[in-house]
């Protein structure tokens, strides 16, 4: 299997995923580093990115 990565679309860009056929999220998503990603990330239509932090719900007193 291939390494995963979090991918983000460089600003102004949208970026199919070829799996899909859908745009990658402008937050980012998951992706299989394959050839494909590994082209995007060259040409710079995708950086390498780190996926949001889960925010755990405030507790009440």
């Amino acid at each position: 299997m291939f390494q995963q990565v979090y991918l983000v679309p460089a600003p102004g860009l949208t970026v199919l995923d070829p799996a899909t056929y859908k745009p990658l999220p402008a937050e980012g998503a998951a992706k299989p580093l394959n050839n494909y990603w590994r082209r995007r990330i060259k040409d710079r239509d995708v950086t390498q990115g780190r996926p949001p932090v889960a925010v755990a719900p405030a507790q009440e007193d």
